[in-house]
């Protein structure tokens, strides 16, 4: 810290600045040192030293404390998100009832991509869409105790990424860290909302983190795997890969086992369930009992993607025209492409980093994008955000956490009124509709600009944390 006070006289008699402190005993004044933090006085006089471990600086009126400021944002966040829970919390869990519903058709030998099957279990009226061979992972789920027990699974999910991380970053910081985690971009919120599975996708991509973390990158491929049979495009930041700094030889065994992991996972389903695994492709497809595929989803709140919104807005803005919004989405993908290649060659020494910063690209780029699938962008936030100075983490705190809660409520607040009349109160509710993108999107910018406060052991390494 440099909040020190001066004598009025500023100087003594070797020209260098005299500096006071104030002590838990007395006040004392003493030389600061070029190549040292301080000098013993080489004769006792009214100047008395005070041992080190005792000096407290003084504080210039007026200056920020952003270590406290930064603790009180950390909580603030994590209380306005438990006030969000709390008001959902009878109300929550519509997918996860899917998931038990599933399963209780699956186990009776009937087909639970039928919705006709599913709503005498749920009651909802939604499809089940997972490959046949993600059954035996949703299997578990019907030990809990209904939507008590999903809650329960929700803290568990929590608790166990925790742990995890824990385990293996030797600078870890749990204040941060179950800040992140628990507000980041609202995705807990959302998989506490809809009981979806991102929790479990961040359960596995924590573990694939530990291992690209510890250089095991073959090992990793495993989990990205298990995280691919609930959401496929894991295996799109699987294909960061390409960029490890490894002989040609062992990049490509990474990468076959990558891929290969991945043609056996589904191609389990085809070969174990072939019946289900074509009324899997169906109900993907919007071809069985007339649901809707999830190509055909609107955007906003529920599906936040790029091209949605792109899409969107072009249509506002000229009509119905069709080449427009693709054009401008693929403007936009060479330019995140183009940073992807960027930051490739500016951390190449520094893998972690790079898979951190690539992730956030590649969801970036993704023509579907759900809420609560934001899970997998926490931990890499968390990595190129922990060693960064209090400032820095309050500005990265505002974009991942309270941008997107202050227009979770603006839309909230415009859902409830009358808009057929009020123009600018229909942009302001389609834009906030889009939060998790613009969230996302901000957080890329600063996180590839944020220069990090000290490079601790275990964190990131020192050569491509300067070039970052």
């Amino acid at each position: 810290m440099q909040f020190f006070s001066t004598r009025p006289e500023g100087q003594n008699s070797t020209g260098l600045p005299v500096v006071e402190y104030q002590t838990n005993k007395t006040i004392s004044f003493l030389k600061k040192v070029p190549g040292s933090y301080m000098k013993k006085p080489d004769m006792v006089s009214s100047r008395q030293w005070v041992e080190p471990e005792t000096r407290i600086p003084i504080m210039k009126p007026g200056r920020i404390d952003w270590k406290r400021l930064y603790k009180v944002v950390c909580v603030l966040l994590i209380v306005f998100n438990i006030v969000l829970l709390s008001a959902r919390f009878h109300k929550a869990g519509w997918d996860f009832k899917i998931y038990t519903a599933a399963i209780k058709v699956f186990m009776a030998g009937e087909n639970p991509y039928l919705v006709s099957n599913l709503t005498e279990s749920s009651v909802v009226y939604l499809p089940f869409i997972y490959p046949p061979s993600s059954l035996f992972l949703f299997y578990p789920i019907c030990f809990l105790a209904g939507i008590v027990g999903y809650r329960i699974l929700w803290l568990l999910l929590l608790a166990a990424s925790f742990f995890i991380v824990r385990s293996f970053d030797r600078s870890f910081q749990p204040f941060f860290f179950a800040t992140i985690v628990t507000t980041g971009f609202m995705a807990s919120y959302h998989n506490f909302r809809t009981g979806n599975v991102g929790l479990i996708e961040l359960f596995f991509f924590c573990w694939a983190f530990k291992l690209i973390y510890e250089k095991k990158y073959s090992a990793s491929t495993i989990f990205l795997n298990l995280t691919a049979w609930l959401k496929i495009y894991p295996i799109l930041i699987g294909a960061l890969f390409i960029f490890v700094k490894q002989p040609l030889q062992n990049k490509k065994k990474v990468i076959l086992i990558l891929f290969l992991g991945f043609a056996i996972v589904f191609g389990s389903s085809l070969v174990l369930y072939p019946g289900l695994s074509v009324s899997n492709y169906k109900a993907l497809s919007g071809k069985i009992e007339g649901q809707l595929s999830p190509a055909d989803e609107i955007g906003g709140s529920s599906n936040p993607s790029p091209f949605l919104f792109i899409k969107e807005t072009a249509e506002r803005l000229f009509g119905t025209a069709q080449a427009v919004p693709v054009v401008l989405f693929l403007a936009y993908a060479g330019f995140i492409m183009w940073c992807l290649i960027r930051d490739a060659e500016r951390l190449e020494r520094d893998f972690t980093a790079l898979f951190s910063i690539g992730t956030l690209a590649i969801l970036l780029l993704l023509p579907r994008l759900k809420p609560y699938s934001l899970t997998l962008a926490l931990i890499p936030v968390y990595f190129l955000m922990k060693d960064i100075d209090y400032g820095q983490k309050l500005r990265g705190l505002f974009i991942v956490g309270f941008l997107p809660l202050g227009l979770a409520v603006v839309y909230f607040v415009l859902r409830g009124l009358d808009l057929s009349s009020n123009w600018i109160g229909r942009q302001v509710f389609f834009l906030s509709g889009y939060r998790q993108l613009f969230s996302l999107l901000a957080a890329y910018i600063f996180l590839r600009r944020v220069r990090p406060r000290k490079v601790l052991p275990g964190s990131m390494s020192e050569t491509a944390r300067a070039q970052f």
